[in-house]
């Protein structure tokens, strides 16, 4: 042990100086003159942000999480969270180039599953959250006639109005 932090590698390799890594408390760290990505004898190496990491290799498959019984609910929420995504971008749709940030984004499909996980159905969740978007960035109606709106899906023979 040197300071609390636990060393190990694969060796000196021929002319190099050798691959460490750094255990932390949760995820190894590669450290060293180059970084490696890949499997490799059962160990996962992969790029977070600015940082190289390694792992051991998981067990688990695609298939399995799909047809598994055990991931059912992983299934149901992924399902979940793909509609609310697509429910999020018909909105992002209408938000200027220069106003866009994908912050405003995740933010919306959070709000979008929350409508679904309360059980509006797509239609409902679209519209809802529509009035909400247009609150939030000051949209007046006039601003965007001429485009599809997800209110004009939802409900389209209604009119715009607020609650």
């Amino acid at each position: 042990m040197i300071s609390g932090l636990f060393y190990w590698g694969l060796g000196r390799l021929p002319g190099r100086m050798g691959i460490v890594f750094v255990q932390s408390k949760t995820m190894a760290r590669q450290v060293g003159p180059f970084f490696i990505t890949g499997t490799l004898r059962g160990i996962t190496y992969y790029q977070m942000g600015r940082h190289f990491y390694a792992r051991s290799k998981s067990s688990l498959d695609g298939k399995r999480v799909k047809e598994d019984k055990a991931f059912g609910k992983t299934m149901e929420n992924a399902g979940l969270f793909g509609r609310a995504s697509r429910i999020a971008s018909c909105v992002y749709r209408l938000v200027d180039k220069d106003k866009k940030d994908i912050r405003l984004y995740r933010k919306w499909t959070g709000i979008a599953l929350r409508f679904l996980r309360e059980g509006k159905s797509i239609e409902e969740a679209r519209y809802m959250l529509y009035l909400k978007v247009k609150k939030y960035l000051g949209i007046s109606d006039q601003e965007i006639q001429g485009r599809e709106t997800p209110a004009a899906r939802a409900q389209p023979n209604a009119r715009v109005t607020e609650y």
